[in-house]
């Protein structure tokens, strides 16, 4: 009877190492949930703002294109204004019958010092405008007469020129500004897929392998214990072991010392994976390794699961 008291004793003892194995595990759990709900909603927040961002970005950005096809087509008309004043009908006098637009876009970039690179669409559009006033240059005046040039007399150019500057200046500005958004987007990036990356870290699923590994433990320190227990009640006796009956107590002590090692060795093992391992993954971060692939689809799950 002292025996059967002493596994029983075992057993119930085990119970509490088990029951302390078990509370953690619910714990982990109920954090692992909170976590992840806080990771959602930083989640949400930081993908509204990206859309914001990137919303604002795109509409910088068109203004900019705006303002450099503006400029494009202002230097054009400047190109081919001064080629029809200065050099239609002087340095470039072809027969107007035997040229088009073509030959006067030609024309352009050889006496205006141009590149090819500096020449648009712009240009030719220009010269196709005012064909007809480049075509009456280089006919001869019935009189033999050039018609003369005639400088401007108001100083309009001075308020063009300053508009420019401001034009300019404004131009310069908004571009800091698009390269400070883009910063902050990239930054925002970044921070998404840490957040999807924390995220997967806290699956629950991974607890699975933990609640299997509670098994063992209760085996060897509790179902083995009360199993010879209830062997002995019922009068069970194992023919040939009753000559090494006295290795009996020291087995199931072995068992039950092997489930209460086991779990202080699992609950010691998780907790120095919370304080230090986690931390570890997450600082430094991996960078440009991820699929975005992957990452769209983790975004599109935790989207899922908040709803």
């Amino acid at each position: 009877m002292a025996l059967i008291g002493f596994y029983s004793t075992l057993a119930t003892s085990a119970s509490i190492f088990i029951g302390i194995l078990t509370a953690y595990l619910v714990q982990r759990l109920s954090d692992m949930k909170a976590s992840r709900t806080r990771l959602r909603d930083r989640y949400d927040a930081v993908v509204a703002e990206l859309q914001s961002l990137k919303v604002s970005r795109t509409a910088r950005v068109e203004n900019l294109r705006m303002t450099e096809n503006k400029w494009e087509l202002q230097e054009a008309e400047e190109d081919v204004d001064s080629f029809i004043k200065f050099d239609v009908g002087h340095r470039w006098s072809p027969n107007p019958d035997a040229v088009g637009v073509v030959d006067a876009l030609d024309g352009l970039v050889q006496y205006q010092d141009l590149e090819e690179s500096d020449v648009w669409q712009h240009h030719y559009d220009e010269l196709e405008r005012r064909w007809d006033e480049i075509e009456k240059k280089l006919r001869p005046s019935p009189l033999g007469i050039s018609e003369p040039f005639i400088p401007r007399e108001d100083f309009s150019y001075i308020t063009e020129a300053l508009w420019k500057i401001y034009d300019r200046e404004r131009y310069d500005s908004r571009s800091r500004r698009v390269t400070d958004t883009t910063h902050e987007i990239q930054m925002l990036e970044d921070r998404r897929e840490d957040l999807i990356i924390e995220y997967d870290s806290l699956n629950p699923s991974q607890l699975q392998k933990s609640l299997k590994s509670t098994l063992i433990p209760i085996f060897s320190s509790i179902i083995f214990p009360l199993s010879v227990v209830f062997l002995h009640e019922t009068g069970f006796v194992v023919h040939g072991f009753a000559q090494m009956s006295f290795l009996e107590p020291v087995l199931v002590f072995g068992f039950w010392m092997f489930g209460v090692l086991w779990t202080l060795f699992f609950v010691w093992e998780r907790i120095h994976d919370v304080n230090e391992h986690s931390l570890r993954e997450r600082s430094p971060r991996k960078e440009s390794d991820e699929n975005p692939a992957e990452a769209h689809e983790d975004a599109v799950e935790m989207n899922q699961e908040r709803t």
